[in-house]
């Protein structure tokens, strides 16, 4: 409460000072306006006395002339007076303040704002408290301490440095209290400070899943793919990629992200039953759907054939998989990719890429006027490029039915 009262007084006087500092420079000027006056009267009146006692006027005239010049001072000194403005005394001057503090407790305190300024304030006392409480694993919270929470600890991420895991816990505290956009905004935020954040970039997902929302859905399924570019073995991933999918009705998709999931999750994981329960079903569908489409006269293919020197034919067996993608730049997500495992030493003399090589729905061969074509010799499973893997990339292609191109290796 004292704080509150400190800010009031603070805007008390600031908007007084706001007032008065005009006032009191048109005073100052009106008063060296009539100073002026006053000493150019005095000036020509003594003028007159000499003029008088020189002989140069008689009495009468200097009677006149002295009549004029008051009258003439008492004109100027009305108009310089109407133009500065009214006159306010000291007295009145020092009520401003005072009457102004006022107007704004009371308007202060029909909006309610001093109940809000100490429910800021308590939130920011107890934000460490919360934050132990939430480290120490307890989620044992009624909603209003979590708004308490949520208040103080976006409060204190405005003053501090940029923190993307203050980001992360306000979002998710956001998300807790069901408000989608604050969390959607904080998780965002997060990723702005670290765009590779992993916790924020699976939370901002699961914000856009649960809004509902078909378009924020599949900026959700394109994060998802994008863990994955990076960890294609992310069980969690796997698991929403897949759930996304279902969601937007792409049973084929989801089928096969869960297939993949099942490799990853851990036999006592309950999202393991989940899935096992529901992917016959849901392949199921997505067999009768492929069968019952037509298929697209146009749909785009590209044919790869390799073309291996004896160089990296000896290094082959020292490589786990050939992966093979196509993407519009040469970075950027696939629109295509297959991942095949290099047994035996022996490289495949082509490889096939089609629209059922996609990993986002609506991003495929098809969708691509041109595309460069990428091939890896990768040492493990990760999309990233590491030391000692081969890659070669072609020019770019024009995509047509049974695009042909040959890859040296």
């Amino acid at each position: 409460m004292n704080e509150l009262i400190l800010v009031l007084v603070g805007f008390a006087l600031i908007a007084s000072t706001l007032v008065l500092l005009p006032w009191m420079a048109k005073q100052h000027n009106w008063k060296q306006d009539h100073q002026r006056i006053e000493n150019l009267y005095a000036e020509k009146l003594q003028e007159l006395a000499q003029d008088l006692q020189q002989g140069n006027i008689e009495e009468q005239a200097y009677k006149a002339a002295k009549e004029d010049l008051t009258v003439q001072l008492a004109s100027e000194l009305s108009q310089a007076k109407v133009t500065s403005g009214l006159h306010i005394s000291k007295n009145t001057m020092w009520l401003l303040p005072v009457v102004t503090l006022i107007v704004t407790s009371a308007i202060y305190y029909i909006q309610g704002k001093p109940a809000q300024m100490e429910q800021w304030l308590a939130a920011q006392s107890k934000t460490a408290e919360f934050g132990q409480k939430l480290m120490q694993g307890n989620e044992n919270f009624t909603k209003a301490e979590l708004n308490e929470f949520y208040l103080g600890l976006r409060s204190k991420l405005a003053e501090q440095t940029p923190d993307a895991s203050g980001w992360l816990l306000l979002g998710r505290v956001a998300y807790s209290l069901n408000n989608l956009s604050d969390a959607i905004a904080a998780f965002e935020q997060a990723l702005k400070i670290d765009s590779e954040h992993y916790p924020s970039r699976m939370s901002l997902a699961q914000s856009l899943l649960a809004s509902g929302d078909e378009s924020m859905m599949k900026r959700a399924g394109r994060i998802y793919n994008q863990v994955l570019q990076q960890n294609p073995a992310d069980a969690e991933a796997l698991t929403m990629a897949g759930y996304t999918a279902f969601q937007l009705q792409n049973n084929q998709v989801a089928a096969q992200y869960w297939q993949l999931a099942l490799n990853y999750l851990p036999e006592d994981d309950s999202r393991r039953k989940a899935i096992e329960q529901t992917l016959p079903q849901v392949s199921a569908h997505a067999a009768a759907a492929q069968q019952s489409a037509q298929p697209t006269a146009d749909a785009k293919s590209v044919v790869i054939k390799f073309n291996v020197s004896q160089q990296t034919q000896a290094q082959v067996a020292d490589f786990q998989y050939l992966v093979v993608f196509a993407r519009p730049q040469l970075s950027g997500p696939p629109a295509a990719v297959l991942r095949l495992p290099i047994e035996n030493g022996q490289l495949p003399d082509t490889v096939t890429l089609t629209d059922q090589n996609a990993m986002m729905q609506g991003f495929n061969l098809s969708s691509l006027a041109n595309a460069y074509i990428t091939v890896r010799l990768s040492k493990d499973a990760d999309v990233g490029l590491s030391e000692g893997e081969i890659e070669k990339n072609s020019d770019a292609l024009t995509l047509e039915q049974n695009t042909q191109v040959t890859m040296e290796l």
